[in-house]
């Protein structure tokens, strides 16, 4: 087993966390309630630098489920991913949370939780040659694709709000009896 902790910087203010976070879930998951599934695709290829006939990509698929606290404001989900098909890949279980950053413009995404690494023993072989790699890139791809469509959501957002109102349509007077 191997601990992770991993964070991304996210250029939104810390007060749209929450409701940024959801609607990322809602937008990009297979929504069941409150449970939130979604494939992440990963090109093993570019880690292990082999031919891509060799190695065939993977789809892994990440469960997230928030976590309800009374009176935490900042939201927090339990989270885990396994390989889509079922094959050898390592199964992570985890926490995903918000952190504020120093001035409220932005926030951190933490991503904190273990992961069992295939096969027992053959695991751990394989864990030390690629397998921290493979757990290291997943959590850093899922944070960064999380990060960068609440930045664009964001960005999108506030440029809406700055652009000029159209001009409004005069009607022409009535005329006059």
């Amino acid at each position: 087993m191997a601990e992770f902790t991993s964070r991304t910087l996210v250029r939104c203010p810390l007060g749209q966390a929450a409701r940024r976070l959801s609607q990322y879930f809602r937008a990009n998951g297979n929504a069941d309630g409150d449970v939130v599934r979604l494939e992440l695709g990963f090109d093993v290829t570019r880690l292990m630098h082999a031919d891509a006939r060799l190695r065939p990509n993977r789809n892994v698929v990440a469960t997230v489920t928030p976590i309800q606290h009374a009176g935490n404001v900042d939201p927090e989900y339990h989270i885990t991913w396994a390989d889509a098909g079922g094959g050898p890949y390592p199964v992570f279980v985890g926490r995903l949370s918000v952190e504020p950053d120093e001035d409220y413009r932005t926030f951190f995404l933490r991503l904190t939780g273990d992961y069992v690494a295939p096969f027992g023993l053959a695991g751990a072989l394989f864990d030390a040659v690629l397998g921290r790699r493979l757990a290291k890139t997943t959590i850093a791809t899922l944070l960064l694709h999380i990060a960068g469509d609440i930045e664009h959501q964001f960005d999108t957002d506030e440029r809406s709000k700055r652009r000029p109102a159209s001009a409004a349509v005069i009607a022409p007077p009535a005329p006059l009896n």
